[in-house]
Formats: C-alpha cells, structure tokens, sequence
C-alpha cells in the first residue's frame, strides 16, 4: 500500500478514535453536577456509589437521618446505610434484596429475593448487625419472592409479592407464618382495571387500611386504598411509573412517579391539587434510568438512578419550584413550572387564565389558540411551530409536552402579547405585567 494511502487510513481511523473519545466524555461521563443550575437548586443531597453496575432498587430514611439502600447488579450486590455526609456506615454483601427495613432492636428486615446464587430461595429475614441471620421464613417458589417486607406496629410483618398482600404472623420463638387471611389481591379488575397488573409495595395506613401500588406491564400504573376485607376506598388512575405513596397529616395523598417525574399532590377528596416536576433536574444528567424512591411529608422526593456509565447515585430533591406572579399577586399553579435550557416554562392553560388570555382548542389540529385584543397566537403539540394571527411565527423556543400538560416558554407572553416579564435567577421568581412595556 502506497505511503500516501496509510496515511489517509491512519488520520481517518484517528479522527474516527477522536470523535469516539468525545462522545463517551460527553455521554458516558457524569457531570459533577455542582454547576448545573436546577441539580444545584433542587438537591439537597446525593450519594454517588463507587461501585459500578449496582441498581439502587430500594431506599428508606432511618430515624438517625442514615439512608437505607438496596443495591442490586451483575456483582456486589449489597444492602448499605450511609450517613448524610456520605460514609457507609453498615454494610451486608452477597445478598440480592428487594427491600430492607430497620427494626427498633436495629436488625434489618430483608425481602430477599434468592436469586440469581446464594441463599437460592426467596424468604423474609431478620439481620443482626453483626451480619448473623435472627430467623428466616423461606418461601417455596421465586414466584412468590417477596418484593417488600413492612413491619407492624403490631410486630407483624406485611409482606408484598407480585399479585397479593399477606401478613407474617409470629408463630412462637423468632419464627413466623403466612397468615390465612388474604389481606389484598391485585387479580381482577375490581382493583386495577387489568389482569396484568403487578404489585410494587404496600404500606397500612393508620387507620388499618392499605396503600397498594400496581403496576402494568405496558408501564402504567395505579394506587388504590383499600380495607382489609378488600374493599376499594380511593383509586388514583392514570400514573406511568408509581413508586410511592403516602398519607399526609390533612388527609391528602402524595404519590411519586418515576414515568413521569413528577410527585403528584391529592387533596383528601381525590381532587388534584398540585403537580411537582423533578425532569429539569434529571435532564441535566446522564441518566439511563430510574430505579426507585420515595417521599417525605415535607413533599421532598428521594429518588436513585443509574447512569449511562453504569454508576448510581441517589438524591433528595425538594419541591422548591419557580414561583410566578401576574400583576403582583402569586398564581397557586396546580401543575409547577420549571426550568429546561435556562427557560422558564409555564403550563399553558393555568397561566394564560391568570393572565388574562382567552384559550380554545382545536381538535382537528391538536392546538391551542390564544388570544388577547387583536392578537392570537396558535401553538401544537406536537409540532415546533408557532402562528402569530395566522401567520408563521419564530420563536427560540418551542412548547414541552410534560405528563399530559403542555407547558410553554414564558418569554413568549412578552414577546407575542407584550406584556413585561421579569425573571429573578436569586429568588426564582417570574413577574408578569399584563399592561404593555
């Protein structure tokens, strides 16, 4: 081969091995995240894992303030408590758990699932400290590994697998046995409104009843309330991914979930009453996926991925949402605005309502037309296009379709309707003046 030749081959295959470089930095390298501006407004905390390729598949917040944290992979598979300022306090290896819970006598409570080595069958056990395993309750079938394992004031153990809720009784000595009472079923479709649902968790409330999340195969999902006698109190329908659920103080709901990145806030009469978004948040980052989470009645959300280099990392993010006013008075938006490249986006009916704008839809078309004096502007959903009084129309950013609300950039109120909008980075505050500036 000609000199001239090799060389052409050699600066292809080196420009090629440049390019490859700079893409897995970029793709495959994990930001620090300290300067990313909605990471460093919205996390309070993270725990970075040094291993690789371990799922953190399961998370809980001990009374001392430590986390609690399943991890699962194709190696080190582990339970860990680390501490707030990130030390790994109590370890236990060579174990592939669905969950684990902290007892008062400070074992921890396992559902493990056997799988894929050691101990080669599921059960339910009890951990000292030391790593000595108390009791176990093994289970006869990896189709009934236990996802989760509650313990009961009571001193029970509720127990969920994939289509039922049972208690663990104690039976005498350290030992325990699967009650006769079926407390939950998630066959039929009395519950779900699917035959393929499968359970994630179940937490009792209170009041002695359940909070039972399912999931569908095709990634939707629902919670529902239910007695014990399986009686359907509250439902709460139209979830992608939910992981969490929990009772607050004045009756209402919170739910986390991961399909739409939001947690999701009911009153106590089933009504919908505010949306908290975290995807600005994760959107910054070289996230593969979403494992698990769960939520604090200060409406914090603590939620672990994996990246695309195969690290974890878990962070508490806090519902410290952009706040928005119109002529001075603050809009109570059900549905929180957020931040995505440096924009404020605001969910389009809420705040063309506070602002004054009158909106219809368009079927036919699938979009919105708002309208003010003279001017109508005419957005889609699913199209980066803008009609400003019917004629196409630039600006340099386009609506996001979030969960199911379309939200819109809010310099677009200024430019299009010319009202005077104000963005305050410091205090995360937007200002809108529906009079012309």
């Amino acid at each position: 081969m000609a000199c001239q030749e090799k060389k052409q081959i050699f600066c292809c295959f080196s420009l090629f091995s440049t390019i490859l470089v700079l893409f897995l930095i970029m793709v495959l390298v994990p930001p620090s995240g300290a300067c990313a501006s909605e990471v460093a407004a919205r996390v309070d905390w993270q725990f970075r894992d040094n291993v690789y390729g371990a799922h953190p598949t399961d998370l809980v917040l001990l009374d001392n303030g430590n986390l609690l944290m399943v991890l699962n992979g194709s190696s080190h598979s582990r339970i860990l408590e680390v501490s707030r300022d990130g030390r790994i306090v109590w370890s236990y290896e060579g174990i592939a758990a669905n969950s684990a819970r902290r007892l008062p006598n400070g074992n921890t409570l396992v559902a493990d699932s056997g799988a894929p080595g050691y101990p080669f069958f599921p059960r339910v056990a009890e951990i000292a400290p030391g790593g000595e395993i108390v009791w176990e309750k093994r289970f006869s079938s990896r189709s009934r590994a236990p996802l989760m394992a509650e313990p009961l004031a009571d001193g029970t153990i509720l127990v969920t697998v994939r289509d039922r809720v049972f208690q663990l009784l104690k039976e005498g000595g350290e030992g325990f046995s699967i009650s006769r009472a079926q407390l939950f079923s998630g066959q039929g479709r009395d519950f779900f409104g699917s035959d393929a649902l499968q359970l994630v968790s179940a937490r009792q409330l209170d009041s002695g009843n359940l909070l039972v999340i399912g999931q569908q195969i095709r990634g939707q999902g629902s919670v529902v309330e239910t007695t014990t006698a399986g009686q359907v109190v509250a439902r709460f329908t139209g979830l992608e991914q939910p992981v969490d659920a929990l009772r607050l103080s004045d009756g209402g709901t919170l739910i986390l979930d991961l399909g739409s990145c939001q947690v999701l806030d009911y009153a106590p009469s089933g009504e919908l009453r505010a949306i908290r978004s975290y995807r600005p948040v994760i959107s910054e980052l070289p996230v593969l996926n979403q494992w698990r989470g769960f939520l604090l009645p200060s409406r914090h959300a603590f939620i672990s991925l994996i990246f695309t280099n195969t690290q974890s990392l878990v962070m508490e993010i806090n519902d410290q949402l952009p706040r928005v006013f119109v002529d001075g008075v603050e809009v109570p938006l059900v549905r929180g605005p957020f931040m995505a490249n440096s924009r404020l986006m605001v969910p389009l009916q809420e705040i063309c309502k506070a602002a004054g704008i009158n909106l219809t839809w368009g079927e036919k078309d699938r979009s919105w037309t708002a309208q003010r004096g003279n001017v109508s502007l005419t957005l889609f959903e699913n199209r980066q296009e803008y009609l400003l009084g019917g004629k196409s129309w630039t600006f340099p950013a386009f609506p996001i379709l979030s969960g199911k609300e379309l939200y819109i950039p809010i310099g677009l109120l200024q430019e299009a309707f010319g009202m005077n909008v104000r963005w305050n980075a410091a205090a995360r505050t937007a200002e809108i003046s529906t009079t012309a500036y």
